[in-house]
């Protein structure tokens, strides 16, 4: 069973309580595949306490901005078996949230981070040499225009990848994308 919900107007994005994504969970526990992108108020009071999805192999939460290392691990440990985990434009997230996903995911195959630029190379790295099955897909931002580029790295090509696509403006981008995020997303 899917379940995709794209969170598109400015309306949506906000006005989606974390108490109505919970009882949603908390109905749908066959569910296999989710996609909650862009539902810019999700945090982790909108993951269901204690839950346990088994089913689950898919998850998108790409630009849920209120997201947090806390969330995270709570999505985690209630999704054992996630083989896609996909974040894209999650910049609120530390290495603990890596350090989550390999505690609680042991069987995530690809994770989507791209447009993701608070993740430094090492806990990265890390990741990868506990998970020699996964594959990350990054953004790498090399040059100044912070474009970025996207690729897929595995623990084998990291080093190299890593090495020919330095993230010399990774900092750059997410002091960007955090002032960018405070003009459009209201204070509580």
């Amino acid at each position: 069973k899917s379940l995709s919900i794209d969170f598109w107007s400015k309306f949506s994005q906000l006005n989606v309580s974390d108490h109505a994504i919970k009882n949603l969970l908390h109905g749908c526990t066959s569910l296999a595949e989710l996609s909650l992108s862009n539902c810019l108020g999700l945090s982790a009071a909108g993951w269901p306490e204690l839950s346990y999805l088994p089913l689950m192999t898919r998850l998108a939460l790409n630009e849920c901005a209120s997201l947090t290392d806390f969330a995270i691990r709570r999505i985690t440990e209630s999704c054992p078996n996630l083989k896609k985990f996909s974040l894209n434009n999650v910049n609120s997230l530390t290495a603990a949230s890596l350090e989550a996903i390999a505690l609680g995911c042991p069987l995530l195959e690809d994770l989507f981070v791209i447009s993701c630029c608070c993740f430094a190379d090492a806990p990265l790295v890390n990741l990868l040499r506990s998970m020699p099955k996964l594959f990350i897909h990054c953004t790498r931002y090399t040059e100044r225009d912070l474009n970025g580029i996207t690729q897929e790295v595995h623990s084998t090509t990291v080093e190299r990848i890593f090495k020919e696509y330095p993230n010399t403006f990774r900092e750059l981008a997410l002091e960007k994308r955090n002032s960018s995020l405070q003009q459009h997303v209201p204070r509580a």
